[in-house]
């Protein structure tokens, strides 16, 4: 049992968590209580801290280093956390998002991102998909690469060309992003026909997306060189933009550093939200009184439904990051949210 004496499930999920959710085959990746694995039960669908459920923020590839964002909705009652990554000397790197919602009482991930931003309703979460292209040993890009590229994505090897801006200056290496959006309730994805999403952004009436073209350097933390901005339903009628662009405001609020060489900061950290008090020290998380395993408090949603931590990663190597950014659904009632 664990040390106190109440069984506790922590259960690592792969997608969206919808009310009736599953535990996935990746469950490994989660740091569980002495015995909450030979205790954990089918039924993921009570409301009660035991039945304490966690999904890894990122489940995607891990650079070189990384850090740990989030931002909250104007009421707090929705969280979005981002693992950004970076390759060497800081080059672009995929990262990955996941965003809570208590309104909805479920939550929707995406790896393999360059960006994502929420909607000023916090309805749905926008986000570049990232894909990358290696060159191999000569200086230019084999045009098969691009031709596979093309047909994966379903555009022209032009638009390929067209759109792909440089990924590393010590390797040929071309980036490319594809503009797509997600529900937050249902935990429905789009991908729009629009090359785009180095950053993103979006209109402050919500109604369009503003997508980067591609930075205008070598650098993960680069900005984009030009914008298009979407109409967020259809994903037509981009119109371009260069220089500022005037999009709703994002108060992204930096963490603790993902690396092997920085260990996770285990001082006291006590969250007092408007339902439960979350807190850690040494290494041990609480929600209330109840010790739910190894972890790091980071942040939490209005009433505690929903807690960001820094959790340790037993699938690492040797030279990877020991702790890997998740996201604790504590147990809140569900919203009745009807189907669309």
């Amino acid at each position: 049992m664990p040390r106190h004496q109440i069984p506790v499930v922590l259960l690592l999920l792969a997608g969206c968590a919808a009310p009736d959710r599953q535990p996935a085959a990746d469950s490994a990746t989660a740091v569980l209580p002495d015995s909450a694995a030979d205790s954990a039960a089918s039924d993921t669908a009570s409301f009660a801290i035991d039945q304490l459920e966690i999904a890894r923020v990122n489940l995607g590839a891990r650079g070189m280093a990384g850090e740990v964002r989030w931002v909250f909705s104007p009421d707090s009652s929705a969280l979005l956390a981002i693992e950004d990554w970076v390759s060497i000397e800081a080059e672009a790197f995929f990262d990955g998002f996941l965003l809570a919602s208590e309104r909805t009482g479920t939550w929707v991930r995406e790896d393999s991102v360059w960006d994502a931003a929420p909607s000023p309703d916090w309805t749905r979460v926008a986000y570049g998909l990232a894909t990358r292209i290696m060159g191999g040993e000569g200086d230019s890009m084999p045009p098969e690469s691009l031709v596979a590229v093309a047909n994966r994505l379903g555009v022209s090897v032009d638009e390929v060309r067209a759109s792909a801006f440089m990924a590393s200056g010590m390797a040929p290496a071309m980036g490319l992003a594809r503009l797509g959006i997600a529900d937050v309730a249902f935990g429905q994805k789009r991908t729009l026909p629009v090359l785009a999403g180095w950053n993103v952004r979006w209109s402050r009436s919500g109604d369009r997306v503003l997508a980067g073209l591609g930075p205008v350097l070598v650098n993960d933390d680069a900005p984009s060189r030009a914008w298009v901005s979407v109409t967020a339903e259809r994903g037509d009628s981009a119109v371009s933009h260069t220089g500022a662009i005037d999009s709703a405001r994002v108060r992204w609020i930096t963490g603790p550093t993902l690396d092997i060489s920085v260990d996770a900061d285990t001082g006291e950290v006590v969250i007092a939200t408007a339902g439960r008090t979350i807190s850690s020290h040494g290494g041990e998380l609480m929600v209330d009184s109840v010790n739910v395993g190894d972890g790091v408090a980071l942040a939490a949603t209005r009433q505690g439904c929903f807690v960001l931590a820094l959790v340790r990663d037993t699938t690492a190597g040797e030279y990877d990051p020991k702790w890997r950014a998740a996201m604790l659904d504590t147990g809140c009632p569900r919203p009745q949210t009807e189907s669309p």
